[in-house]
């Protein structure tokens, strides 16, 4: 052993590592992107197709410190970018519909050790090319878990901590204005594994303490709540 970790959680580490791979959907020989003594996860097409947006810590400290950053991988030259500059950790990432902007979770302590992630992750939004980095949710206080964008772009659907619950917000990209979405029952139940489609309908898992989780449709606006499984009926 010569590295500071040897256990993952509760076995130990064989120390293979995890890279990107894509493959033809009709099957066929898979062609790895990405290489190196390093781990990459949490991939992203662009909406081009050209690039697969990733997190990867590259640092040096990898096992005492969780340094995740955003990067991007040409599928056809294999190139790979660095997106994000980051203390801390970042997760998640999510392409914009245009493919200008990406929005991923950042954990805001610097020197997270790979002992305690435990952090209040805010949602940020920076360029493609890494340009113009923002904290859209400065203002709330909540750690945010869930999220999406809106078909046109302009805002981002999230869902955030509170009270034991997680109520569904929006933020607008541009002036950074937060609302909450969950009004009236849905206040007291948590929205989970959110995604908006193409013709601007979110679809979500919802529970509350007396109620197993289901499949719900709805508007953006959050009207119009469909509830598609009856699974814990």
């Amino acid at each position: 052993m010569d590295r500071l970790l040897t256990k993952g959680l509760t076995e130990f580490m064989d120390f293979r590592r995890t890279h990107l791979f894509i493959v033809s959907p009709e099957g066929g020989e898979p062609t790895q992107l990405t290489f190196g003594d390093f781990d990459e996860h949490s991939i992203c097409w662009t909406p081009d197709s050209k690039e697969i947006v990733f997190i990867s810590d590259r640092s040096e400290e990898a096992d005492l410190f969780v340094r995740n950053d955003v990067w991007a991988v040409s599928r056809q030259t294999r190139v790979v970018r660095r997106i994000t500059e980051s203390l801390g950790a970042d997760y998640r990432p999510l392409c914009s519909p245009d493919g200008e902007r990406i929005a991923f979770l950042r954990n805001m302590r610097p020197n997270t050790s790979n002992d305690s992630v435990a952090e209040d992750a805010h949602l940020w939004i920076v360029q493609n090319d890494g340009e113009n980095p923002r904290d859209l949710v400065k203002t709330l206080d909540r750690p945010v878990s869930s999220f999406a964008w809106a078909t046109d772009g302009r805002k981002i659907l999230f869902t955030a901590s509170d009270r034991g619950m997680a109520p569904l917000y929006s933020v607008s990209i541009t002036s950074g204005d937060i609302s909450e979405i969950s009004s009236g029952e849905k206040a007291t139940a948590s929205v989970a594994s959110l995604s908006v489609s193409a013709v601007g309908k979110m679809a979500y898992l919802k529970d509350d303490p007396s109620h197993p989780a289901e499949v719900y449709v709805a508007s953006t606006d959050g009207l119009d709540e469909i509830q598609v499984t009856n699974f814990n009926e």
